[in-house]
Formats: C-alpha cells, structure tokens, sequence
C-alpha cells in the first residue's frame, strides 16, 4: 500500500543562489532560490503527484528597479532532456498550500515577496529550475 501524502513541509535542501532577472529595459529584482525539496505528498490531503513526486521551489524576489511582475508561471523545472514543465502541470498546483504559494504581486524597490511552486515531477540530475520573462525567454536558471 502507498504511503499517504505528507501534509507536513517536505524536507528542504538549501540553495540560496541569486540572480539578477530584468523585465525589459526598466524593471530589475534580484531573485534568490531558496530551498528545493521532493515530496510524494502535496499541501492538501487529496493532493497527489502524477509523477510519483512533487519538486518544490522556494523563491525571494527583491525589488531593485521599478516595478518587477512576479508570476509562478514564469518558473518552469527543466529536465535533463530539455523538456520543461510547468507548476500546472499535472497535480503541481496542488503541491503546495495556496498561503504558501509563490504569487502574482507586484515587487517595488526595497519589497521583497516570497513563496514556493511545486512541480509534478521527479527531481532528476542534471534538473534545473529555469525562470522565463512573459515571453517565454529564459532569464535565468538554477542547476539543481
């Protein structure tokens, strides 16, 4: 029989690596990943990955210049075959609790917002959390 979902904070690996992400020619923050985890339980009871797994990303985004647009579907886990997967993916929404969950705010200089994403997948190596402007062109990326 399966192991019920874990309802209680995955265990985390710190990262702590910065970047500077720009939004055009006049917007700028420093975005920081904070932690990434692996759970087989999501934020909720119902909640189970597709995948087997949840990969959970931990994010702080400084404000630096103007005002820079958060958004957790700008964040994408890349795997090592290029194949990039979205939070809503499968039951990823699901894989954090919605108080938790990395939001759409508006970030000003001297702000800071954090929260997580989870992904519906497995945290292969060679992985990395890549963060995209609206476009979809890549910012920047973390190796995990």
């Amino acid at each position: 029989m399966a192991n019920p979902p874990r309802t209680s904070p995955p265990p985390k690996r710190n990262i702590g690596t910065s970047l500077t992400a720009e939004q055009g020619v006049r917007s700028a923050a420093v975005v920081t990943l904070l932690s990434i985890a692996e759970t087989r339980g999501g934020g909720y009871d119902f909640s189970r990955p597709e995948s087997g797994t949840f990969v959970v990303a931990e994010l702080k985004v400084e404000g630096k210049v103007n005002t820079y647009f958060t958004s957790l579907n700008w964040v994408r886990l890349r795997k090592p075959d290029g194949t990039l997967v979205r939070p809503d993916d499968g039951n990823g929404v699901a894989g954090v609790p919605e108080h938790e969950q990395f939001a759409t705010e508006k970030v000003g200089p001297g702000q800071v917002a954090t929260g997580s994403i989870a992904f519906d997948s497995e945290l292969e190596p060679g992985a990395k959390i890549v963060l995209t402007h609206e476009s979809g062109e890549i910012t920047g990326e973390w190796p995990l």
